[in-house]
């Protein structure tokens, strides 16, 4: 849960804001979206981003007030986690590039030349991992 100030409001003017925030993989977080607040892109987009090895979250949110922000947050944050986590609205992407290191191919080959056994084991959304 977050108080946010200078919110943009539909009139265009600066507003405070009480947000609960949320933040996961892709096919999680889009299964929590409002359906009108899934943009058509969306599956598209994270599954291109992944398969260039990126990393990927997806971010949302739900408006939960800003009238009176400190009790608001108090009692937004007792929420169970399934109110927080439903009938959210798509706020973007998240994208982080970890490119493998330059010294692994020789470090991968030493290791086989000398019996080990070599694997890779992650824990990146499989087409990340690819």
């Amino acid at each position: 849960v977050a108080h946010v100030k200078g919110l943009l409001g539909a009139d265009g003017r600066a507003e405070e804001a009480v947000l609960c925030l949320v933040k996961g993989s892709p096919e999680a977080v889009g299964a929590l979206l409002r359906p009108e607040a899934k943009p058509d892109w969306y599956e598209r987009t994270h599954v291109a981003l992944a398969e260039r090895g990126l990393r990927v979250l997806a971010l949302a949110y739900k408006r939960c007030g800003g009238e009176n922000v400190h009790d608001e947050i108090r009692a937004y944050s007792k929420k169970p986690r399934e109110w927080v986590e439903s009938q959210l609205s798509f706020a973007g992407f998240v994208a982080f590039g970890c490119p493998v290191r330059k010294d692994s191919a020789h470090v991968i080959g030493a290791l086989k030349e000398s019996n080990h056994v070599t694997m890779m084991l992650t824990g990146d959304a499989p087409l990340t991992a690819l």
